[in-house]
């Protein structure tokens, strides 16, 4: 497991597949509760906002929470990323090779697996490379821990 500090794991927990997407004044105070909690907090409320639970077509009001988190969210890749989870809210999905780019830019951020998760989950990668990169990048970071 990578480093997480327990006030990031709380949140974490409380919005794991329970994001209130029809409550923007929630999820606006969520993405404000993250903003002070760590980088990859915030990044995991973008998650939540792109990957609505299965059955649930939210993607006008995923899209205007998307503008809401990039309004506010303050890292060096959070507009590329939230572009990226616009994308995946629309339908589209990333070329195998933008996405390994992606992932590329994003490893240079110890311990920023939400925003990892996000692009790994943007393309349709059915050889699997994806996923080897996305791996060698995890390994790569808790070695680094050691």
């Amino acid at each position: 497991m990578l480093n997480i500090n327990t006030a990031e794991a709380e949140f974490k927990n409380k919005i794991d597949c329970q994001l209130p997407y029809d409550e923007t004044a929630t999820v606006e105070r969520l993405i404000g509760e993250s903003l002070k909690i760590s980088p990859d907090a915030t990044f995991a409320v973008l998650h939540e906002i792109c990957r609505a639970p299965k059955g649930r077509t939210t993607s006008v009001v995923q899209l205007k929470l998307a503008d809401l988190w990039q309004s506010n969210a303050k890292h060096l890749l959070s507009n590329e990323i939230c572009d990226v989870a616009k994308s995946m809210i629309n339908g589209k999905d990333l070329s195998v090779d933008q996405a390994i780019t992606l992932l590329d830019k994003v490893a240079e951020f110890p311990d920023l697996g939400s925003a990892l998760n996000i692009i790994y989950f943007s393309c349709d990668d059915k050889d699997g490379k994806i996923e080897r990169h996305y791996n060698k990048i995890i390994e790569r970071w808790r070695a680094a821990q050691i």
